[in-house]
């Protein structure tokens, strides 16, 4: 089983790799990459918990399960930021929004620069959460991308404009 330390040094691992997709205009990759590092955080959340997930469904799973035993708000919300994450990069690797095939839509989804920021905001929330409870320390990020900058609109916790 993966430990909880073993998750917390993949997703700074896949921190690292954001802060150099930050530089450029890939936004689908930005996307793709703060879902991991939000996988990989709650995966650890979940290892502290004696709970070991191998699947999407089943982190999806078992962290609404954490949430609604501990009938915690802060825990839902969470859960809302990661849900908002997944979906983000499901379109960002499949090109549309998880839509049934008679009901996908005509042309694909390019991730844009909003899209990106959505990202890092919820990603944000989920940092600022996870160093809160585990006493985790994340370095801040310079958003260099001007389209991301823009669309931030302003600076948060771990990512800076």
């Amino acid at each position: 089983m993966v430990s909880f330390e073993e998750h917390l040094q993949q997703a700074k691992s896949n921190l690292s790799a954001l802060r150099v997709m930050l530089d450029t205009d890939h936004f689908d990759w930005q996307v793709t990459i703060s879902f991991y590092v939000a996988l990989h955080l709650l995966s650890a959340h979940m290892a502290f918990q004696g709970v070991h997930v191998s699947t999407h469904k089943k982190a999806r799973d078992n962290l609404l399960s954490l949430a609604e035993k501990n009938n915690l708000k802060a825990d839902s919300d969470i859960f809302s930021y990661y849900d908002m994450l997944e979906g983000l990069s499901r379109e960002a690797r499949y090109l549309h929004n998880g839509e049934s095939p008679k009901n996908a839509p005509v042309q694909a989804l390019f991730v844009k620069h909003g899209k990106a920021s959505d990202a890092l905001r919820s990603l944000n929330n989920i940092m600022i959460y996870f160093s809160r409870k585990y006493e985790a320390d994340f370095e801040t990020t310079k958003v260099k991308s001007p389209q991301v900058a823009k669309a931030l609109g302003h600076s948060v916790q771990y990512f800076l404009i």
